[in-house]
């Protein structure tokens, strides 16, 4: 039962694995015909004739524009901890508590047979209460949490303030260590502040801070900073900037449909390679698949970065993003066909040794690099569908 156990996951992690690969090089394709269709359309707000004295007269453009970006009353503020971090864009709070590391032992007894189970401890910081056979950690005060100022802007040649929508704001990732500023002193009292070092505060219960106890706390901040940075995104009226967002079922444009051929969902015998049997996915598990992956990771074209950059190299600066974020899910699908495969001939071991699992591993890794072969030669045709003559459209 346990073979048959480990087969069955092996092969449920291969399988996830072809499907993840096949996904991922579609939403690659795609991707690469937003950003073609994106990057032609771009309007670059590099010249002060084409900056408006108000966002609103951009409403609906694609637009590139570099500036300055600074935060907007009221300061991101913990209110757990009553501290502020004035004039900066986002605050993350990484929160850890001194506690029990427990490491479980065992050990059989050859002539009796019976296991002894024993339990050594060690004292250290952790961002998660661990737990213990004999629940000895103290329940975990706090957890780490994000906090945003109230907006966020980029000024434009000094002469436009284009806010960011709460989807550009979360895009801010460059956290770096920040001082912060008590502001409610009874809210730090009440969990025990002890010390402050840096970026860096310590609630200790009255214990010493260079000699921390069990269930003692320290907080650590680090804030995204304001700064030149250089964006790409489509300008919302009433909201500002945000992503250009698509679907399956959406088109691009009115006259640039996106076409999805009906046998992208197939691995041919020739893409593989002449494998046998054929390997081919269902569409409904492809399609399942995809809208999945969607959920979490939409066709879009945005881009935020620091640093103030052309138009032409923050474009470059997108796709080699999204070239890693491709490369990512692809190595990921491919270690779950390596592992599967392994995990899936590892019962093999009694009758062909020890080579089994290896063999295993490296027929995944055979059949991830044929999935993503099949996978590319199937989307290679993904095209947009120009309007045909007299079809009744505008021209």
């Amino acid at each position: 039962k346990n073979h048959l156990g480990g087969v069955a996951f092996g092969l449920a992690l291969l399988g996830g694995g072809i499907v993840a690969i096949n996904v991922n090089e579609r939403r690659a394709a795609k991707q690469h015909l937003i950003n073609e269709y994106c990057d032609a359309k771009v309007e670059s707000l590099d010249d002060l004739e084409k900056v408006p004295r108000h966002y609103s007269a951009l409403d609906g453009k694609l637009i590139h524009a570099e500036g300055p970006l600074h935060a907007v009353k009221p300061w991101p503020r913990d209110p757990a901890i009553g501290v502020e971090a004035p004039e900066q864009l986002r605050l993350h709070r990484k929160v850890e508590m001194y506690q029990w590391k427990e490491t479980k032992h065992e050990s059989k007894n050859k002539e009796t047979g019976n296991t002894t189970v024993t339990y050594t401890h060690e004292k250290r910081w952790d961002t998660h209460r661990l737990s213990t056979h004999d629940d000895r950690n103290p329940p975990f005060p706090h957890y780490g949490a994000v906090q945003e100022a109230g907006g966020v802007a980029m000024t434009v040649r000094k002469l436009l303030e284009l806010p960011f929508t709460r989807n550009f704001v979360e895009r801010l990732t460059q956290f770096e260590d920040t001082n912060v500023t008590i502001v409610d002193k009874s809210a730090a009292e009440a969990v025990g502040l002890m010390a402050r070092e840096g970026n860096r505060m310590f609630y200790t219960n009255g214990h010493d801070p260079s000699s921390p106890e069990i269930g003692d706390v320290r907080v650590t901040y680090k804030a995204v900073r304001p700064g030149g940075y250089s964006v790409l995104g489509k300008v919302v009226n009433k909201q500002g900037l945000g992503p250009f967002t698509t679907s399956l079922s959406r088109k691009l444009s009115e006259d640039a449909p996106l076409v999805i051929p009906k046998e992208a969902h197939k691995l041919s015998s020739d893409a593989t390679g002449g494998m046998e049997p054929t390997l081919q996915i269902p569409k409904w598990v492809t399609d399942a698949a995809e809208k999945l992956v969607l959920s979490y990771a939409p066709l879009e074209f945005a881009f935020v970065e620091p640093g103030m950059h052309s138009r032409s190299a923050t474009i470059a600066h997108h796709h080699r993003k999204c070239d890693s974020d491709t490369d990512t899910l692809f190595y990921g699908g491919m270690f779950a066909c390596a592992v599967g495969g392994a995990i899936a001939a590892s019962p093999a071991t009694i009758v062909a040794g020890s080579m089994a699992p290896l063999s295993g591993l490296m027929g995944g890794i055979g059949v991830g690099y044929a999935t993503r072969k099949g996978a590319q030669e199937q989307v290679q045709n993904l095209h947009y569908a120009a309007p045909k003559p007299g079809d009744g459209k505008k021209s």
